[in-house]
Formats: structure tokens, sequence, C-alpha cells
């Protein structure tokens, strides 16, 4: 899918998914603090575990909903951007929802961009929703409405996050239902060298035994710093 084609689905699909979610009326609402108001764009540093720092930019439109977007893997900053790879998609989500009186939070992933910098062993699924779950705690006071947006690796970072009793929706883009070791297979089917290998070593972690030693092939995806997110990801079953 080309780079525009990513940005006017990706803008539909929160739209459409926006006015699907119920507003919420409860009494809580009223005793909110109206007087509670941001700058209509303004840097964020956020704390969350481990001394780590989360930072992001509010684009205030209403206290009424928050969507906070959440990105997919690898490298890529609060804007949806990447070495080589520079979309704005984010930027522009947020411009647009912002004009339609919805508040938005996009923020850079830890060990990138202006957020703390970490080792990749730091950068686990479940840091991630940590991470997701220190900024929605952050804003769930003053906002009607806290919603999660995920893309790609995002979506399943929002899933997870999303049981927190205060998120009331999430928006789920690109996601997968595939298990993570097929979808690693699946990526490196053309190099068939590789296929036995990964093959292996997925067996290994399955039946909970020490990985035999991994060939010089191998090691830029069986890396120990990248092995332990494969250990705690949850998509195994």
């Amino acid at each position: 899918m080309s780079t525009t084609s990513f940005k006017i689905c990706s803008l539909i699909f929160v739209i459409l998914s926006l006015n699907g979610l119920a507003c919420k009326t409860t009494a809580s609402t009223d005793s909110k603090d109206r007087s509670v108001l941001y700058p209509t764009a303004s840097d964020l540093s956020i704390p969350t575990v481990d001394s780590i720092q989360i930072s992001g930019t509010l684009r205030y439109a209403s206290l009424d909903k928050l969507v906070i977007i959440i990105a997919g893997s690898g490298p890529t900053d609060r804007n949806c951007n990447s070495a080589g790879l520079n979309s704005n998609a984010f930027k522009m989500l947020a411009d647009t929802l912002c004009q339609m009186g919805i508040s938005s939070f996009r923020y850079d992933k830890r060990g990138i961009g202006e957020s703390t910098k970490v080792g990749e062993e730091q950068c686990t699924l479940y840091d991630r929703v940590d991470d997701v779950n220190a900024v929605s705690n952050y804003f769930a006071d003053n906002f009607d409405q806290i919603i999660l947006y995920g893309h790609s690796e995002g979506a399943l970072v929002a899933t997870v996050a999303g049981t927190q009793q205060h998120i009331d929706g999430c928006i789920l883009a690109s996601g997968t239902s595939v298990t993570l070791d097929k979808i690693i297979l699946e990526q490196t089917a053309q190099y068939t060298r590789l296929t036995p290998m990964l093959e292996k070593h997925f067996d290994e972690i399955r039946r909970g035994d020490t990985l035999s030693e991994i060939h010089m092939v191998a090691r830029s995806i069986m890396r120990p710093s990248s092995f332990k997110q494969v250990l705690a990801c949850t998509l195994w079953s």
C-alpha cells in the first residue's frame, strides 16, 4: 500500500470508528473541572515506570474525546516517521481530528525520538503497554472519553492496554490475528536457508528448552536483545 493510500485509509477508519462510539454521559462527567484547558498544541513529557519519560504532542480540541495514537513496530516516532520513511501520517491524523473537535496525543515510543533512550531489551510488549497505561492515566481525570488507536504492533499494545477501566474504546488498524512465529516465518520466507533455523528455535521456545547455538545467519532475528520480546509475547497460542 502506498503512503498516500495508508494516510487516507487510516483517516477514514478512525473517523468511522469514532462515529460509532457512543457518547458517555455519566454523573462524573458533570463533576469534572471544565475550566481545565490546554494549548491548541503542546509538547508533554509523561513519566512511566522505571524512570522512563514518554515525550509526545497533545493536539487539543475539547475535553470530550482524547485519542491516544500508538505507533507500530520499528523506530517509528510520534508523527509516523522513521529512517527512510517520512509520511507524517499521525501528525495529519491529529490535525484532522482536531478540526473535528477531537483531541489527540501522539508520542515517541521509549527509545525513540525525544523519549528516554533505552536498550532494545527494555522495549518489550509489556513495556509498551506500561507506557500506554501511564499516558492514559495522565489524562484520565480531564477527558470524558479516552480512546486508544493502535496501528500494526500498536494494535496489539492497544488491545492489552484497553482493558483498563477508564479506556472507553479501541481502534485497531492493520493488526494481526496470526501468531508471532508465523509472522516472522512469513516475512522471511524468501530466505529459504533461514526458515529451518528459525523453526528449530521456535520449537525450542515452545518446549521451554535452552536455545541451541544460533547460526550467524539467524542472529539478526534471534539476537539476545530482542529475544526477551519473543519470550514476553503472548501470541504463541
